[in-house]
């Protein structure tokens, strides 16, 4: 995601970029975690829930590409026919500045597939149990941002117009999400979703993901498959398939499918880019995704 920054300061120059923001959003924001927990908030659910970390790896790969390669057809066709139209840009020389949050970075991502194998017990915080490897990874990342809001020079920031005000404004937003969505869980885990058909249930929770985000969507069903990560992963209904590509790849679909559609949108929307409200928006990834998922559902479930 973070990778949008030079995406848009190499194309600062071209009046028209939301359609490289909306495939950033697809294939970046969503899709290109497909294949790690490390890079998509339901596989690392399923993860710490027991799930193998390779496991997406190898059964994702395939619905990833029949996503990946449409779209990314699709936009280089929207960007060649647009730029033909635009004034060709002064070259630049490509620089990496900030070198000790790469190194943080790597620490979080050694760090966080260790909740998933590491479990020494719980701790009393505030009065209710939480698991001692989740205390300790996050007390580790605001270590971490704390490292680098000391020692990143403000240059840096500034030129990638970085602000506080998006994880704000989503933090807010999915506080209220998750304070009033509870009901919502309630029905979905009532719901008799028959195990027998992986098609129900990658519609079923691509859908809920698309609108109640994914993450907490896919516990919520990986629940009601039962829960066992061992019987899941090894299923040859490919039952967790479907749940796993329905979480993962209907995020898109709108801003509140996964958190980080909200703030590429804020981070482009700083940059002067003119993003669609929510119902367009909506409408551009329906019609551009669902041909998608239907060759999915023909292909896989």
């Amino acid at each position: 995601m973070l990778l949008i920054h030079p995406l848009l300061a190499a194309n600062g120059h071209r009046f028209e970029k939301r359609h490289l923001v909306l495939a950033f959003i697809i294939l970046v924001g969503n899709a290109g975690g497909a294949l790690s927990p490390l890079g998509d908030p339901p596989l690392l659910v399923g993860f710490l829930r027991g799930v193998p970390f390779f496991w997406p790896l190898l059964h994702l790969w395939a619905p990833l590409l029949v996503l990946a390669v449409p779209v990314l057809v699709l936009c280089y066709g929207v960007d060649t026919y647009l730029a033909k139209r635009e004034a060709q840009p002064q070259r630049q020389k490509l620089r990496v500045r900030g070198g000790l949050n790469i190194g943080l970075l790597l620490v979080l991502m050694l760090a966080i597939p260790l909740e998933g194998v590491w479990h020494p017990g719980t701790v009393d915080l505030l009065s209710a149990q939480m698991p001692a490897e989740h205390l300790a990874v996050t007390v580790l990342a605001i270590g971490c941002i704390a490292i680098s809001e000391i020692f990143t020079p403000k240059s840096i920031r500034a030129h990638n117009r970085f602000a506080w005000t998006a994880m704000r404004e989503i933090g807010v937003l999915f506080f209220a999400i998750f304070a009033t969505i509870g009901p919502v869980f309630v029905l979905l885990q009532q719901a008799d979703l028959d195990v027998d058909h992986p098609l129900l249930w990658f519609w079923a929770s691509g859908v809920a993901s698309a609108v109640l985000d994914a993450a907490p969507t896919y516990l919520i069903f990986f629940q009601a498959a039962g829960g066992n990560a061992v019987q899941l992963s090894t299923d040859p209904s490919h039952l967790l398939t479907a749940l796993a590509a329905g979480s993962v790849f209907f995020g898109p679909v709108t801003y509140l499918g996964n958190a980080p559609n909200l703030m590429i949108r804020e981070i482009a929307a700083r940059r002067a880019v003119k993003m669609p409200g929510f119902f367009a928006y909506a409408g551009v990834m329906i019609l551009v995704l669902t041909p998608i998922y239907i060759l999915m559902s023909w292909l896989f479930f």
